[in-house]
Formats: structure tokens, sequence, C-alpha cells
């Protein structure tokens, strides 16, 4: 859009605004020199010709004070003209500095959108980078790959952005949405800050407890999110990773966890309610089950310590045999349909 552009915007809507607006003495006479130009100078032509009139009058001229004659209309429509062209000329440079002022008025909210377009851009990396950097921290104590929360996070994204038409989320799943669960995904193991390495680095299977210790993460984790929220209200992000966090290790068939209270005598600190049991279905928050698809991808075709990667192909067939155990039939279609692009991601992202 156009400096002029706006500045016609500008006019129309104060038109069609003028019964809504206060209007001071000075603006209505502007108005009415703007709008009655004609009748403005048909109105001054005829006092003037009185005023030609009384004054022949004084010097003692015989002129009638009525006259339909060729000299007195012509005297009239001369009065006329050099009216109604001072109205015009008045009337434009009205406009010229009204367009000069909506001019310099588009020119300053460009100026600040374009800074504030900037500060979000630069607020937007920042969170970023904070976030890519608690996630690089449980990464670096898991051993895993550096490019696994790339990866994850680019899948995590087109998952989403891929559900904006499905009227099942209509609502729900928006643009913001969408750069919530990219900036936040990185932290679904944020918690496992608070699991022995031990744990974290052992080679081959856990044992029960074990294996009970390390569902903590997702409570430690959820805890920490919440925690954080808490005091930097109207951060989405940290409502994204907080959801994240404590439940992308549910399943959509209820089997899921964290479904713990205590373990060794060591209580879980609850923020929210709920948290602790297994969810089922649309009870696990949209943004965890997305992420669990992307999580559970991204392992699959990733190098652990305790398993070699699997294909694209294998893993594909793996996570359409959990459609509808482990994971939400939607998030397993949106996979499937943009399998192109998550290749891609795969591709570009190698360890």
């Amino acid at each position: 859009m156009t400096p002029d552009d706006t500045c016609q915007i500008l006019e129309s809507s104060t038109l069609a605004n003028d019964n809504a607006e206060p209007l001071t003495n000075a603006e209505r006479c502007l108005r009415l020199v703007e709008r009655q130009s004609l009748f403005l100078s048909l109105a001054l032509s005829l006092i003037a010709h009185f005023f030609l009139v009384l004054a022949s009058h004084i010097i003692g001229a015989s002129e009638l004070w009525f006259s339909l004659s060729v000299s007195a209309i012509a005297q009239i429509l001369s009065l006329f003209g050099f009216f109604f062209l001072l109205m015009q000329g008045f009337n434009w440079l009205i406009r010229k500095s009204q367009e000069k002022s909506n001019r310099l008025h588009f020119l300053a909210m460009r100026d600040a959108e374009s800074m504030v377009s900037a500060i979000s851009e630069q607020n937007i990396r920042i969170q970023q980078e904070s976030v890519h950097g608690f996630a690089k921290i449980s990464e670096a104590r898991d051993l895993s790959s550096g490019q696994h929360i790339q990866r994850m996070k680019e899948y995590a994204r087109i998952i989403a952005q891929s559900l904006i038409g499905n009227p099942k989320f209509q609502g729900i799943v928006d643009n913001d949405f969408v750069l919530d669960i990219y900036i936040s995904a990185p932290l679904h193991d944020i918690g496992k800050v608070g699991t022995k390495d031990e744990i974290l680095k052992k080679r081959g299977k856990l044992s029960g407890e074990e294996f009970e210790l390390m569902k903590m993460h997702t409570i430690v984790g959820g805890d920490l999110m919440a925690e954080l929220e808490d005091k930097l209200p109207r951060t989405t992000f940290f409502s994204r990773g907080r959801e994240i966090a404590y439940h992308h290790h549910q399943r959509w068939d209820g089997t899921g966890y964290p479904n713990i209270l205590s373990i060794g005598g060591t209580m879980a600190y609850f923020v929210e309610p709920g948290v602790g049991r297994p969810l089922k279905g649309a009870e696990i928050p949209l943004s965890a089950r997305i992420v669990a698809l992307a999580d559970v991808y991204d392992a699959l075709r990733s190098r652990r310590v305790y398993k070699e990667p699997f294909t694209h192909e294998t893993a594909r067939d793996m996570i359409s045999q959990e459609r509808g155990r482990h994971f939400d039939p939607d998030i397993v279609d949106a996979f499937l349909a943009i399998e192109s692009e998550i290749l891609l991601i795969a591709a570009s992202f190698k360890d």
C-alpha cells in the first residue's frame, strides 16, 4: 500500500465518521467551505453585488437596487466566478495540507510498525536461542545428537502447520500456535537435567525402578516450565512448553505416563491439576500429541547407545501401526500426508 492510498483511506474514514466525532468551530467552517463551495460563492457574489450597488448610491449614481440587465447579471456572474475560484483554491490548499498530514502520519505509523516488528523478531530470536540453550543442556547429558533438537522441532512445526486447514482444530491451531510449538518443542526433555547419569547413559535396558525414575523427567520438566510460566505471564511458548514437557509421553489409548506420584520417597511437585495420571485421547494437550510423534519418529531414525537407526520406511510403518494406540490418528494422518517434507528435513539436518 502506498502513502497516497493510505491518505485516501484516511480521508474516506474521516468523512464517514463526521457525525461520530465532535468538531471544533474552525473545523466546521472548513467543512462548510469544502462541501458548499457553489452555495457560498453564489451568496458572496450577491452580497458583493449589493455592496457595489450601495457604493454607487453613496457616490450619487442612480443604479437600481435590483436589476436583470445584462451588465448587472454579468457583474454577478463575474463575482460568482471570482469567489468560486477563490473557494476552489482554498479547498485545494486544505486538501494538500491534509494529504501532507496524512502522509506524515502514514510514514510515522510505518516506522512504528517496522520498529515493533523488529523488536518482535528480536524477542522471538531471543526466545528461540534461550530455549535452544536449555535444550542443549538436557541433550548433552543424554548423549543425544544436537541435531535431534533441530529435526524434532522442524517435524513438529510442519505437522502443526498442516493441521491449520483441518476443521477439527479450527480455532486452536493457527500461526501463533505453530510458532509456539516450534519454539517450545525442544524443551520436551528438559526434565532430564534431574535424572541420574547412570540412568541416562546406561547401555542396555533399564530396570523397572530405573524406568520409573526416568519417567520423572516429564514431571520435573513440566514443573519447571509451569514455574517459568507463572513468573513470566503472557509467554505462550512456556505454556506450550509445560504441556509438552508434562505430556509428550502420554499415549492416545491412555497407557502412557506420567502416572506416578512418588518414587523412592521423592514426591513430585504438581503445579498442574491432573498431572501424575495417564491421560487418554483428546485429554492430552494437542501440542504434546504433535511433539510425541515428532520425537518418536526422530528417535527411531537416530542412533542411540541401545540401538541402530531405522530407515524412514520402517519408522513410518511403525508409527502407522501405532495409529489410534500410541498416537492421535489425526496427527498420524497429517504426518503421512507431508512425508516428502519430513524426508527433506531429515536430509537437511543429518547427524
